[in-house]
C-alpha cells in the first residue's frame, strides 16, 4: 500500500464508513449511524445501500416520508430491485396512514 494514496477516495474508506454506520444502527444508534450514511453519500452519491440504509432508518424513527425519498433515490439507482420497491411500497404506505391521521386530527 503506497503513503501517498488518498484515503477519502479509497473505496475501502467508504466500505469502513459504511461499515460503521451498520454498526451504529444495530447498537441503536440511529442518528450516529445516519452520519456514517451521508458521509457515504458525501463520497459516493450513487453508493445505492447508504441511501437504503438511511431509509431504514428513517422508518425505525417514524419518518416515512424522508423514509420514501430515500428508497426511491436507491431505486433510481438500482430500478428493478424487488427489496428496494417493497420498502418503498411501505414506506409509503405508512407515510399514507400518518396523513391521513394528521387531517382527522385537523379536522
Amino acid at each position: 500500500m503506497s503513503g501517498n494514496r488518498n484515503v477519502e477516495n479509497d473505496e475501502s474508506h467508504v466500505g469502513a464508513l459504511f461499515n460503521i454506520g451498520l454498526a451504529m444502527e444495530s447498537l441503536g444508534r440511529l442518528s450516529e449511524a445516519d452520519s456514517f450514511y451521508k458521509a457515504v453519500l458525501r463520497e459516493d452519491p450513487d453508493h445505492v445501500l447508504a441511501h437504503r440504509q438511511l431509509g431504514v432508518s428513517a422508518v425505525k424513527k417514524g419518518l416515512y416520508e424522508k423514509a420514501t425519498i430515500y428508497f426511491q433515490a436507491a431505486l433510481r439507482l438500482r430500478p428493478g430491485d424487488p427489496a428496494l420497491k417493497e420498502a418503498l411500497s411501505k414506506a409509503s404506505e405508512q407515510w399514507g396512514t400518518v396523513q391521513k391521521k394528521l387531517d382527522h386530527k385537523v379536522h
